[in-house]
């Protein structure tokens, strides 16, 4: 009975691992510090199916990440302590000009910035959809909710888009003229015959007004 529960809890225990283990979606960054004070800048932003574990907010520091959503509401902050020094030095201490490290932030689908804070002001802000959505031939579900300008996610709508043209988006951006309606022309007349139709009037014409003259004179005269 007791080999029973010990196979049990080993079993549990391994599942429960495997399942920490497992690869979920991650932000990953990376973020250069400078020990003059520099600005901090923002080299990578990318997203990633990771096992890496997030990190998660120290106490006190100097800088901050945090993620802003599409209501501007702050969805992910962790605070950073940065050390420049260089410990394993015989004359004393050193100090690098830089560090880069790397971060892993929990994902958001409606994560729409990423803000630094350097000493309680904001010194870098990247939007997150302007990195991450490029025309790559697939419109991921984070580009697709944020209606990211991507051809990839609007190529197909029926709406030419200032990021589409006739080469990259024929469908939306082709535009097919109206059938016009059959109408038919007339013939043109030869010259020829639009004389003759005049000298036609013109006898009619003439002939009309030779009798109303005469019939006049006739009438006089009686």
């Amino acid at each position: 009975m007791k080999w029973k529960i010990i196979i049990i809890l080993l079993f549990l225990l391994t599942s429960f691992s495997a399942a920490q283990r497992a690869e979920r979606p991650l932000f990953y960054t990376e973020i250069e510090f400078f020990e003059n004070g520099t600005t901090p800048r923002i080299h990578e932003f990318e997203y990633r199916e990771s096992v890496a574990t997030p990190h998660f907010p120290s106490e006190e520091g100097d800088y901050e990440i945090k993620i802003i959503d599409e209501e501007n509401e702050e969805i992910f902050e962790e605070v950073l302590q940065i050390n420049f020094r260089i410990w394993d030095v015989p004359d004393g201490p050193h100090y690098r000009e830089s560090v880069i490290r790397e971060f892993w932030i929990p994902y958001d689908i409606e994560s729409k910035e990423i803000k630094l804070i350097q000493n309680g002001e904001v010194s870098d802000t990247v939007k997150i959809p302007d990195i991450l959505c490029e025309t790559d031939g697939e419109c991921t579900d984070y580009c697709d909710y944020h209606d990211a300008p991507v051809i990839d996610c609007t190529c197909g709508d029926g709406v030419c888009h200032d990021w589409e043209s006739v080469d990259t988006c024929p469908e939306d951006c082709i535009t097919v003229p109206e059938e016009e309606e059959d109408v038919e022309e007339e013939p043109e007349r030869d010259l020829t015959e639009v004389v003759s139709d005049q000298a036609i009037i013109i006898i009619l014409v003439g002939f009309i007004v030779a009798t109303v003259f005469y019939t006049m004179k006739k009438v006089e005269k009686r």
